[in-house]
């Protein structure tokens, strides 16, 4: 999981423009991100975020889906009618899911569900600014070059004028070379997202997302530069498997997508077969090294974007169930239905910490030999909206997934000691994993000991 830190070597440099009416939240995050961002700024409605991009070019541009005064779809597009290749975060607390799937179509870079969990924002943001630096890494020699030289043009006089409109003009060359090149993954050369979009036309397709499997070992152990050949020998090794209806494009560092135009019955299913048995056979070579590899391949058929959002969806449950597997998109499959129980259960446990109805249940732990009650397990339930208690096992796996555990955490520590510190019975609290490593557990039980006035060896973890 990503630090603040592991943005830094990435961020120092850039500029970022966070959008977000709910003032406090913003002020809070844009001070932690001001640490590791050469410049931030922050605009507290969306008018006031556009007035600074007509003025103002930034790396990345983090957006909230509140607004009041116009729709995330129209300030989506106005940020981009300004910048086509703007990077956007998108950050919403919408939980319906047919809002959810709208903004996958909107070309953003990342979709982050509040409140969302510090590392899952800082892992969001690590692959943004990855990204950003592998478009920038073929054209940043020469810019920076050009800009040394008109540096020094500048320090010249008049008669070397012209000399410094040459230059202007091969800068802008070079940043219309970028707006050209976002339809193009420059590590592969192979056709990017932007490409993908345009050929999503609405006839009869088959799309196999390609994710390849545990990549981040890859980058871990051999680093980013021979990872890197990597991913460019594999794209090789696909292009040379390709059927004449098929092509190729390279989605983000680890994922590719191939798409069939009018494809025979299950020739998407027989080509992923395929894919993973050359694979299996046949070991990436790569600056000496020879690497296996294997693939969490997700099929949809039928027409349009959709297809791009279920076969991703499909990707995911493949890796859901250990990887190197093949998953056809299917809404009723167990998978799809947990996750649309998790939206679900996501959507009531918003409204149980905005309505306060996380509530605390307290069972009696008792002797065997004395018969006495011994303490108190503190358990969790919560209201929801037909007004019915519902058990903790019900929602707490959802609330791990999306990172609202260590909130109700906290909400079920302070109703706790608000009970117990008026009698002397001891009680235990049920801590998860996920607590112990945002590390706050120690400082914030210390913090209530001290503020209910009970004493530490009363309460057990």
């Amino acid at each position: 999981m990503a630090e603040l830190k592991d943005l830094l070597p990435l961020s120092k440099y850039l500029s970022l423009l966070y959008i977000d009416e709910n003032q406090e939240f913003l002020k809070s995050i844009t001070n932690v991100l001001k640490k590791v961002f050469s410049s931030v700024d922050d605009a507290s409605d969306a008018l006031v975020g556009i007035s600074y991009l007509k003025v103002h070019e930034y790396d990345l541009v983090i957006v909230d889906s509140s607004s009041a005064i116009m729709s995330t779809h129209n300030l989506i597009k106005k940020i981009q009618e300004n910048n086509p290749n703007q990077e956007i975060i998108l950050t919403t607390a919408e939980k319906a899911q047919d809002k959810l799937l709208s903004f996958y179509t909107l070309n953003i870079s990342a979709l982050q569900i509040k409140p969302f969990k510090t590392t899952l924002f800082l892992d969001s943001m690590l692959q943004v600014l990855q990204k950003l630096q592998h478009h920038r890494t073929y054209l940043k020699p020469q810019i920076e070059k050009v800009n040394s030289d008109l540096l020094y043009e500048r320090k010249r006089i008049g008669r070397f004028m012209m000399n410094e409109k040459t230059l202007k003009q091969q800068i802008d060359s070079y940043k219309d070379s970028a707006h050209i090149n976002k339809y193009i993954y420059e590590l592969t050369k192979l056709p990017s997202r932007y490409g993908l979009q345009d050929a999503l036309n609405g006839t009869k397709q088959s799309l196999l997302y390609i994710n390849i499997d545990h990549f981040d070992f890859v980058n871990t152990t051999y680093g980013m530069g021979k990872a890197n050949k990597l991913l460019k020998e594999t794209a090789l090794m696909l292009k040379k498997f390709l059927p004449t209806n098929a092509n190729l494009y390279h989605i983000t560092a680890d994922e590719f997508v191939l798409l069939l135009d009018d494809p025979v019955e299950k020739q998407g299913l027989l080509l992923a077969s395929q894919i993973q048995a050359l694979f299996k056979e046949s070991a990436v070579e790569f600056d000496g090294h020879s690497h296996g590899i294997a693939f969490s391949i997700g099929i949809d058929n039928g027409e349009g974007n959709k297809l791009f959002i279920n076969a991703k969806a499909a990707s995911k449950e493949a890796r859901h169930y250990g990887g190197s597997a093949i998953v056809s998109y299917d809404i009723h499959s167990e998978y799809m239905k947990e996750q649309r129980e998790s939206l679900y259960w996501v959507g009531v446990l918003q409204k149980a910490f905005d309505d306060d109805k996380i509530f605390t249940y307290y069972q009696a732990i008792v002797s065997n030999n004395t018969t006495k009650t011994k303490h108190y397990e503190v358990l969790c339930r919560l209201m929801d909206h037909n007004n019915k208690l519902v058990d903790a096992n019900k929602f707490i796996r959802s609330a791990k997934q999306v990172g609202f555990i260590t909130q109700i955490t906290r909400i079920v520590i302070d109703k706790a000691f608000k009970l117990f510190q008026k009698n002397d019975y001891n009680f235990s609290i049920n801590i998860s994993m996920h607590d112990l490593h945002e590390d706050y557990i120690l400082g914030f039980l210390n913090y209530k000991c001290e503020h209910y006035g009970i004493s530490p060896s009363r309460v057990i973890l």
